[in-house]
């Protein structure tokens, strides 16, 4: 048998290995994670694994294949951001706006009560078992079985009515779903039912009935903005037919007549002015056209000088007269003397013209004077009517502002009758024709495969939870178990080397060739080949290697805890060093609970206790083995001191005696934490074996009792692994540095016959 270690290396003296503290190891696991360890311990409970999941796989199946079918069906609603308008005026409710909170809201708004309960009153379903659970048998309904157990309160008919109707439109919300398409203005809404037929016309009714919702809100916004617009232009008509009387009642009472919007008070004030500039301007022109012939008649001026002065035709044509006549004397004087008559008859003529000449002037300047004073008297006159008007219009102009302010509230409440009865025409003719802001472009199909149960995905969740399970109970199992499982194991928490492992013999392994079953000590002596015969030896061969110039000659066998192999194990180890030729005897140390002479299954009436009170000798008291040739020294009763018998000098005679006779000298103690006899016997012997059975001693105990040892004496040599299930114990050994220790015993396993 492999030891796993290096005898070599073991401790000679105190302060060589020893336990090491379970806060240490469990600081070292938190530092790091063996992953080996951790398939190692998958391995072991592999079956616990998969025991799970085939449980929950099967409860699964069992539950994906009983339940009933159900079925969904999906309409698909696109919410139309753009505006079509028929007429060219705004909605009174207006279009969605193409936001995402919109969208969000419209959501909402299908999965309202309000809507469900329009559609469970369309379709009738509350004389739908499926949808009114009151209607199906308590067998069939859970939750109505539960209800017919519990003592109902008295309630009337109306009331239970509601109370249905309430339980129908929760179970309603609870099989529709309405979700967003992404960012799409698209909304799917869906229904889950027993029925592929019952789904789809659910769904599509609750498309169908979200539309009409859709119209009828605007519809009924129409209608109320209409009545009030209606009530509003009433009131409005009145305040406008007041406001209106009110102004002309003020501009009749304050004479302010208007002629094209202008009142004919300003209105005879501009032409008066008008009047007014132009007889100042002829008054102006006149009297500078007299000051003139005035200034020429003073400055004794000459006609010509007066007739440039006068524009007149008279004048003009009496100069052309008076011109010809001129040039006529000119002609005459050139023929005729001065005294001619007919130059006398022209001279005449020329002072007759210039007479008519002058009379013309002064006419003309007496004329202009009349004028002057004509016009000054007028523009005197204009002057007089202008303040007079003036006066009129200042007083006028107090009055008009009233009348502006009247008039500018007659024209606001005007404005805002006009305003309020174009907006009641356009509802008017707008509430005749409506659209759904909303529309469907996908009705919903019968469903050909249910929604639920989904068998694969169920299955396959029930395989994934299952597995995760089992490996949480495989991992719980791996804590709760509180032995030792694997060589390392023993090693890394002890703080000493384990010197051999013990098999576990089987009933089909430990029988002879009568089929007759063997005692593990009968069987290494009928299998001397077999790894259990081997493991003594090596034993043997760990202890010899302990001291090689000083092999141990007594050693003892103990444990922490009764039932662990140590006095089979003692028993083994003598028979194969007796087998071996060695001169050895073996001791029944246990003076509390002697288990070596039951096992040996021997008739000893004499022992022990009787050898060292002196009533026997060593040959009376003393068995030989005889298929071994082991010495046994049995007990046959219990001395009432053990501990005064283990320190008496007889004792130590004893001791020094079997050292002297024998090869080895083996002693079988009692349990390490129940007495402490066996710490006297430790300070005896040369080396200390300490047994630890595989899987069933706790690993507090161990550490206990390795500690109680240790206090005794320093010369251990090591942990012996007792009942050792040697196949499942390779599957231990991952994390502590010896692989899948399975496979090197299946390698070697050729080497033993068993």
């Amino acid at each position: 048998m492999n030891t796993h270690s290096s005898w070599q290396d073991l401790p000679a003296k105190r302060g060589g290995p020893g336990p090491v503290s379970q806060s240490a190891e469990q600081d070292d696991d938190l530092l790091s994670i063996d992953f080996r360890a951790l398939y190692g311990a998958l391995k072991r409970r592999l079956w616990v694994i998969v025991g799970v999941i085939v449980a929950g796989v099967s409860l699964a199946a069992a539950y994906a294949f009983s339940t009933t079918p159900y079925y969904t069906a999906t309409a698909s609603l696109l919410l139309d951001p753009r505006e079509r308008q028929v007429v060219d005026v705004e909605a009174v409710l207006s279009g969605l706006p193409p936001d995402s909170n919109a969208v969000d809201t419209e959501v909402e708004v299908i999965k309202s009560p309000d809507l469900i309960e329009r559609v469970i009153a369309k379709l009738n379903l509350m004389r739908d078992p499926e949808i009114n659970v009151a209607l199906q048998p308590p067998g069939l309904s859970p939750v109505a079985f539960l209800k017919s157990l519990l003592p109902e309160p008295p309630t009337s008919d109306a009331e239970r009515d509601m109370i249905e109707f309430q339980d129908a439109v929760a179970l309603m919300a609870d099989r529709m779903a309405v979700r967003r398409s992404g960012l799409t203005y698209v909304i799917n809404v869906s229904f889950t039912s027993e029925e592929p037929a019952k789904a789809a016309l659910i769904a599509n009714t609750i498309a169908e009935l979200y539309l009409v919702d859709q119209l009828e809100a605007k519809f009924d916004a129409t209608q109320r903005a209409n009545t009030w617009l209606a009530e509003r232009l009433d009131g409005l008509r009145r305040e406008v037919n007041a406001a209106e009387r009110a102004v002309e009642r003020f501009r009749a009472d304050n004479n302010l007549t208007d002629v094209e919007g202008t009142l004919i008070n300003e209105q005879q004030l501009s032409e008066i002015n008008a009047q007014l500039i132009i007889a100042r301007s002829d008054l102006a022109r006149d009297e500078a056209r007299l000051r003139t012939l005035e200034n020429l008649l003073r400055s004794g001026s000459n006609a010509d000088s007066l007739s440039e002065a006068v524009n007149s035709e008279t004048i003009t044509r009496l100069r052309e007269q008076q011109a010809q006549v001129v040039r006529e004397k000119a002609e005459l004087e050139t023929r005729y003397g001065a005294r001619h008559p007919q130059i006398v008859r022209v001279n005449r003529e020329l002072v007759d013209l210039q007479n008519q000449i002058g009379d013309e002037i002064r006419r003309i300047i007496s004329s202009l004077r009349g004028e002057v004073n004509i016009t000054r008297e007028r523009v005197n006159s204009l002057n007089r009517d202008l303040r007079s008007l003036e006066t009129e219009s200042s007083s006028n102009q107090q009055a008009m502002v009233q009348l502006r302010e009247l008039s500018r509230e007659a024209e606001a409440s005007r404005t805002l009758y006009e305003s309020f009865l174009s907006r009641f025409k356009e509802t008017t003719e707008s509430g005749s024709f409506q659209e759904a802001d909303a529309r469907v472009i996908a009705k919903a199909s019968q469903p050909v495969d249910p929604s639920w149960p989904k068998k694969p995905l169920i299955l396959a969740l029930a395989f994934v939870l299952a597995g995760l399970v089992g490996v949480g109970i495989a991992f719980l199992l791996e804590q709760l178990e509180n032995g030792f499982h694997a060589t390392g194991q023993v090693e890394k928490m002890l703080g000493f080397p384990v010197l051999t492992v013990v098999p576990r013999l089987r009933d089909r392994m430990a029988k002879d060739k009568d089929g007759r079953v063997l005692s593990p000590q009968d069987y290494m002596l009928y299998k001397p080949f077999s790894g259990f015969a081997e493991a003594f030896r090596t034993l043997a061969t760990a202890l010899t290697l302990s001291d090689i110039d000083n092999p141990p000659k007594v050693v003892l066998f103990t444990s922490s805890m009764p039932a662990e192999g140590k006095t089979t194990s003692a028993i083994c180890f003598a028979r194969s060093q007796a087998k071996a030729g060695k001169k050895v005897i073996i001791v029944d140390c246990d003076l509390r609970n002697s288990a070596m002479t039951d096992r040996l299954d021997m008739k000893a009436s004499l022992g022990l206790v009787e050898l060292l009170s002196g009533s026997a000798s060593m040959g009376e008291v003393a068995i030989k083995d005889e298929d071994s040739g082991l010495v046994i020294l049995p007990l046959t009763s219990k001395p009432s001191n053990p501990q005064g018998f283990l320190q008496s000098a007889a004792f130590k005679d004893l001791i020094a005696k079997l050292r002297a006779s024998f090869d080895l000298v083996v002693f079988d103690s009692a349990p390490l934490l129940p007495v402490s006899d066996t710490q006297i016997l430790a300070s005896m012997a040369d080396q200390a074996v300490f047994a630890v059975r595989w899987q069933a001693t706790p690993r507090d105990a161990s550490l206990a009792g390795i500690k109680e040892l240790m206090h005794s004496t320093d010369r251990i040599a090591g942990v012996l692994f007792t009942q050792v299930d040697m196949v499942k114990q390779g599957k231990y050994n991952y994390g502590y540095g010896y692989g899948d220790a399975t496979q090197y015993y299946r390698s070697y396993s050729k080497y033993y016959v068993d």
